[in-house]
């Protein structure tokens, strides 16, 4: 349990701060990466030609439909009168981050307990699975919708959206470019008497540079999500009791169905998501004095019509399993 209260706001203040200074840098060095890529295919043509494309493809991306997401993991909304409960509590979360629109909440029907959001800042979407509804309590359930909704106002859908399309089109630009230069190294030993090694090595590992620091921004975003969850509900304990109890949950279903007896040895630095124990420290540095324990908290009582799942995460032709 919560020994001490005491919600310290300057820690929170410094913590904000470490976090926008992050994801500034990491999103300047995406595009900057980007940039490099295209003039070395093309020069300053090359430039343009990645604003253009970045900038088309963010506005097709941005006219994609939720539901080609929802329909993979077989998602059906969740009307109002349904679950007043949980669409109170969002209300009260949403006025909160003053945001004008409701977001609207989904039902997944598997057993992994896991929450993300889809769609735009008017037009946001919150997906939340039946293990989750059945593994939290009100405050700790309260607690991964305020984390969701801290993503809407932060409008990290956007950022993340930009940063993937940048990291897609450095990928274009790194392979076309070691492809153009495969072909004009006779050409260009001919005339200059070397091979340009250093052109060919920056286009070979700039997407991969690209991927690593999308996936650092994202673990960056996940931090800011989890601060401003913590401002929303002035309770970071239950947003940490909520990230420990998915963490055990995760692992031991993960561990069966896709790992075998073997341990998750994914780095890090190859994930979109911060280490669970990571974020449960930085939660409770909000505190004044660290000292937490996972709480048994009230259990949300569900509607009846949502369908207990008979069956285990299986693997469907996408790859996924749920």
């Amino acid at each position: 349990m919560v020994q001490v209260i005491t919600y310290d706001v300057e820690q929170r203040r410094r913590h904000k701060w470490r976090n926008l200074l992050h994801s500034t840098a990491l999103l300047v060095m995406i595009f900057g990466i980007l940039t490099l890529c295209a003039w070395l295919f093309a020069g300053w043509t090359g430039v343009f030609m990645s604003a253009a494309l970045s900038i088309s493809l963010l506005f097709f991306a941005g006219r994609f439909s939720p539901r080609l997401v929802f329909a993979i993991y077989s998602a059906r909304e969740i009307p109002l009168e349904t679950f007043p409960e949980g669409y109170a509590i969002l209300r009260t979360l949403t006025q909160r981050a003053k945001l004008s629109e409701l977001p609207r909440l989904h039902y997944i029907p598997s057993l992994l307990p896991t929450a993300f959001t889809v769609g735009r800042l008017s037009n946001a979407h919150i997906a939340v699975s039946e293990g989750l509804l059945r593994l939290l309590g009100t405050q700790e359930f309260t607690a991964i919708l305020a984390h969701e909704v801290s993503h809407i106002r932060n409008r990290d859908l956007t950022v993340m959206a930009l940063a993937d399309l940048a990291a897609r089109t450095t990928h274009f630009f790194g392979r076309a470019g070691l492809l153009l230069l495969a072909f004009s190294v006779p050409a260009w030993f001919a005339t200059y008497g070397y091979i340009p090694w250093a052109q060919g090595l920056v286009l070979f590992v700039a997407p991969l540079l690209s991927n690593l620091l999308q996936l650092g921004l994202s673990r960056s975003r996940e931090f800011d999500a989890d601060l401003d969850a913590a401002s929303l509900t002035q309770d970071p304990a239950a947003l940490a009791s909520a990230l420990d109890k998915m963490e055990q949950q995760e692992q031991g279903l993960l561990q069966r169905l896709v790992l075998g007896n073997r341990k998750n040895a994914i780095p890090s630095i190859l994930r979109t998501h911060p280490p669970t124990r990571e974020r449960i420290d930085r939660l409770l540095s909000l505190y004044k004095i660290e000292s937490f324990k996972p709480t048994e908290l009230e259990q949300l009582i569900l509607p009846e019509s949502f369908v207990r799942s008979r069956n285990a995460p299986r693997r469907h032709r996408s790859g996924l399993r749920w």
